[in-house]
């Protein structure tokens, strides 16, 4: 996300350097080149982050419980 005018001028005017990493150097210009990416990250979100509550549906419940392995009780003490 941008900054705003007035935090890049308090950066600027007391020489804030701000530190950026190359891969978000890259991504930013990637993005940048390709604004159909951004798109498609966006619809993606929505298939699977953006939901109602409504949408969402509970999770099933297991119809038996867990049973246990059976060795339990091998070894000697």
């Amino acid at each position: 996300m941008p900054e705003s005018r007035l935090m890049n001028f308090i950066r600027n005017f007391l020489g804030l350097n701000r530190y950026e990493s190359e891969a978000t150097a890259f991504m930013r210009d990637f993005l940048a080149q390709h604004p159909e990416e951004v798109a498609s990250q966006r619809k993606g979100r929505g298939i699977w982050w953006d939901k109602d509550a409504r949408q969402r549906t509970e999770p099933t419940l297991p119809k038996t419980a867990p049973k246990s392995g059976g060795a339990e009780y091998t070894f000697r003490a």
